[in-house]
């Protein structure tokens, strides 16, 4: 996908490290050692970025100002040690905002160290999960359903992220027989 948006592209690295209240010798745990770990939840050690990409914030930076958890924003211009973004949707829509570097830790059982990731705090976002979706809005809207929704009211939440219904795309792929149709799970429990 990035390769498909037009314009140059630019490789931002992060800075690791280990924690230095563990008493682990840094020298056993080479750069290249520690940015080749890729956590769950933690940004890429290579973020490749283009003017207009969509990312989403993957840490609250600054909730009372529309920084926030899966904030989408549309990657606007570049900077050494801050990142410009302007905000597709949220609070801050439209606002120009700085997004600074911060530091993710990360621990695992099987390293006898804490991984200290400084890195932008998105990823791109060309796809969500539902959940995720959550409180977005988008002009174009594509719904993969390889299975049946499983949670009460999955199914609107998807369907209502579009502005507009002819702009909703769904693949059903999950009943060989019939791919028109998808069940919309409801507890009526719920509902009383």
């Amino acid at each position: 996908m990035t390769k498909k948006i037009p314009g140059d592209a630019k490789t931002y690295k992060s800075a690791d490290s280990t924690s230095s209240s563990e008493n682990v010798n840094a020298c056993v745990f080479p750069d290249q050692f520690l940015n080749s770990l890729n956590p769950s939840g933690i940004p890429p050690h290579e973020l490749t970025l283009k003017v207009g990409i969509p990312i989403i914030l993957i840490r609250s930076i600054a909730p009372k100002a529309g920084l926030y958890h899966t904030m989408k924003t549309m990657h606007r211009c570049f900077a050494s040690v801050c990142y410009d973004s302007n905000n597709s949707s949220g609070t801050c829509i439209g606002k120009q905002v700085k997004i600074p570097r911060i530091d993710f830790y990360f621990k695992q059982a099987q390293l006898p160290f804490t991984l200290i990731h400084r890195q932008f705090p998105f990823q791109m976002a060309f796809a969500l999960t539902i959940n995720r979706s959550q409180g977005q809005s988008f002009e174009n809207v594509g719904i993969y359903l390889p299975s049946p929704v499983f949670s009460h009211g999955q199914l609107y939440v998807a369907l209502s992220r579009c502005k507009s219904m002819g702009k909703i795309k769904v693949l059903v792929q999950h009943d060989p027989a019939d791919h028109k149709h998808t069940k919309n799970i409801v507890y009526q429990e719920v509902l009383e």
